[in-house]
Protein backbone atom coordinates (compact mmCIF):
# COMPACT_ATOMS: atom_id res chain seq x y z
CA UNK A 1 0.00 0.00 0.00
CA UNK A 2 1.08 3.43 -0.46
CA UNK A 3 0.78 6.09 2.04
CA UNK A 4 -0.02 9.72 0.76
CA UNK A 5 0.29 13.05 3.18
CA UNK A 6 -2.57 15.32 3.11
CA UNK A 7 -1.77 17.94 5.62
CA UNK A 8 0.77 18.49 8.41
CA UNK A 9 0.59 20.77 11.18
CA UNK A 10 2.27 20.98 14.50
CA UNK A 11 3.19 22.63 18.23
CA UNK A 12 6.04 22.37 20.15
CA UNK A 13 4.08 20.26 22.75
CA UNK A 14 4.84 16.93 24.31
CA UNK A 15 6.46 14.41 26.89
CA UNK A 16 8.88 16.45 28.00
CA UNK A 17 6.23 19.59 28.85
CA UNK A 18 4.89 16.78 30.55
CA UNK A 19 8.11 16.09 32.63
CA UNK A 20 8.31 19.99 33.40
CA UNK A 21 4.89 19.97 34.70
CA UNK A 22 5.65 17.29 37.05
CA UNK A 23 9.16 18.49 37.80
CA UNK A 24 7.70 21.67 38.68
CA UNK A 25 4.87 20.40 41.31
CA UNK A 26 7.82 18.26 43.05
CA UNK A 27 10.02 21.13 43.42
CA UNK A 28 7.04 22.79 45.30
CA UNK A 29 6.55 20.36 47.06
CA UNK A 30 10.15 19.62 47.99
CA UNK A 31 10.94 23.61 48.75
CA UNK A 32 7.76 24.10 51.15
CA UNK A 33 9.40 20.98 52.87
CA UNK A 34 12.88 22.09 52.76
CA UNK A 35 13.14 25.49 52.12
CA UNK A 36 15.30 24.25 49.25
CA UNK A 37 14.81 24.90 45.34
CA UNK A 38 16.21 21.46 43.82
CA UNK A 39 15.54 23.34 40.28
CA UNK A 40 18.62 25.42 41.13
CA UNK A 41 20.64 23.45 40.90
CA UNK A 42 21.40 21.36 38.06
CA UNK A 43 22.63 17.87 39.29
CA UNK A 44 19.38 17.89 41.95
CA UNK A 45 17.48 18.80 38.61
CA UNK A 46 18.78 16.24 36.85
CA UNK A 47 18.18 14.07 39.22
CA UNK A 48 14.64 14.91 39.64
CA UNK A 49 14.04 14.74 35.97
CA UNK A 50 15.31 11.62 35.94
CA UNK A 51 12.55 10.43 39.31
CA UNK A 52 9.84 12.52 37.29
CA UNK A 53 10.34 10.37 33.71
CA UNK A 54 9.72 7.13 36.02
CA UNK A 55 6.55 8.24 37.58
CA UNK A 56 5.36 9.61 34.47
CA UNK A 57 5.90 6.44 32.98
CA UNK A 58 4.15 4.50 35.58
CA UNK A 59 1.00 7.01 36.06
CA UNK A 60 0.36 6.05 32.17
CA UNK A 61 -0.68 2.56 33.78
CA UNK A 62 -1.45 3.25 37.34
CA UNK A 63 -4.03 5.32 39.37
CA UNK A 64 -1.02 6.53 41.33
CA UNK A 65 2.49 6.42 41.21
CA UNK A 66 5.70 7.45 43.75
CA UNK A 67 8.35 9.42 43.12
CA UNK A 68 12.05 9.02 45.18
CA UNK A 69 14.92 10.83 45.15
CA UNK A 70 18.01 10.57 47.37
CA UNK A 71 19.78 12.86 48.57
CA UNK A 72 18.32 15.36 46.18
CA UNK A 73 19.18 18.47 47.76
CA UNK A 74 21.85 18.95 50.20
CA UNK A 75 21.36 15.29 51.58
CA UNK A 76 17.94 15.80 51.60
CA UNK A 77 15.50 13.35 50.56
CA UNK A 78 12.13 13.68 48.40
CA UNK A 79 9.33 11.28 48.44
CA UNK A 80 6.05 11.76 47.44
CA UNK A 81 2.85 10.62 45.40
CA UNK A 82 0.66 11.99 42.92
CA UNK A 83 -2.47 10.36 41.75
CA UNK A 84 -3.50 10.17 37.56
CA UNK A 85 -6.07 12.62 37.72
CA UNK A 86 -4.01 14.98 39.55
CA UNK A 87 -1.26 14.67 37.11
CA UNK A 88 -4.03 15.01 33.82
CA UNK A 89 -5.24 18.50 35.78
CA UNK A 90 -2.01 19.69 35.42
CA UNK A 91 -1.60 18.76 31.95
CA UNK A 92 -5.24 20.14 31.00
CA UNK A 93 -3.29 23.68 28.83
CA UNK A 94 -0.70 21.28 26.98
CA UNK A 95 -3.94 19.13 25.74
CA UNK A 96 -5.92 21.74 24.63
CA UNK A 97 -3.06 22.81 22.56
CA UNK A 98 -2.58 19.13 21.17
CA UNK A 99 -6.33 19.61 20.13
CA UNK A 100 -5.92 22.62 18.62
CA UNK A 101 -3.21 21.06 16.46
CA UNK A 102 -5.68 18.25 15.60
CA UNK A 103 -8.54 20.22 14.81
CA UNK A 104 -6.27 22.71 12.31
CA UNK A 105 -4.98 19.31 10.87
CA UNK A 106 -8.53 18.16 10.14
CA UNK A 107 -9.48 21.52 8.98
CA UNK A 108 -6.95 21.65 6.24
CA UNK A 109 -7.41 18.14 5.25
CA UNK A 110 -11.02 18.14 4.70
CA UNK A 111 -12.12 15.56 6.67
CA UNK A 112 -15.63 15.96 7.57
Amino acid sequence: GRLEVICERSDKVGGRDMDECLMREFAAQFKKKTGLDPLANKKSAFKLEDAVTKTKKILSANHEAGISCECLVEDEDFGSDIKRETFLGMCKPMMAKVQAVLDAAKAASGIP
